[in-house]
């Protein structure tokens, strides 16, 4: 009998890597984490610059739908709801109070009404800058990010800032 050689050892080693790779990839779930949430004033509008940190590009794609929920903690469950690539609504829900939780996603999704002045306003492979809705109150908020896979909806890290509130000129409707 005879022996294998090193070319048939090095094939059988290419391909249950090939094989094991495959598999492992297929099991993995995207990683959404936020590291650092910021808030800034610019003439009558606040803006929230998010850190962030993406599995991989395609998140950034308009094939994969990105949502970015703002909630205040202070003011009963008000929150806004941007979608990646766009439209915002805002509302108020009391599911809310003790954070975002998978099985809240449904009905956070069905709430709320179109915003007018929130926007996204940048998305880049490591930041998301939103202008913030006049509806949200000054205080303690948190932004999170989600999105669904073939599992249902993959939730990020929440990360807490402060809504400063934008002083509207006094001429304003």
């Amino acid at each position: 009998m005879q022996k294998p050689g090193i070319a048939t050892i090095v094939w059988v080693l290419v391909v249950v890597w090939l094989g094991l790779s495959s598999a492992s990839a297929s099991i993995t779930t995207p990683v959404l984490a936020l590291s650092r949430a910021s808030t800034a004033t610019y003439a009558s509008e606040e803006v929230l610059k998010l850190d962030a940190v993406f599995p991989h590009a395609g998140v950034i794609q308009t094939t994969v739908e990105l949502w970015v929920l703002v909630r205040s903690l202070d003011s009963g469950g008000a929150f806004a709801l941007y979608t990646v690539p766009g439209g915002t609504s805002e509302g108020s829900l009391d599911l809310l109070d003790d954070g975002l939780q998978g099985d809240d996603v449904p009905a956070l999704m069905a709430t709320g009404a179109e915003s007018f002045d929130g926007q996204l306003l940048f998305l880049g492979v490591e930041r998301i800058d939103l202008r913030l809705p006049l509806a949200l109150p000054p205080g303690p908020a948190e932004a999170q990010l989600f999105l669904f896979d073939a599992d249902g909806a993959v939730l990020s890290n929440a990360v807490g800032f402060d809504i400063l509130g934008v002083e509207l000129p006094e001429d304003s409707p």
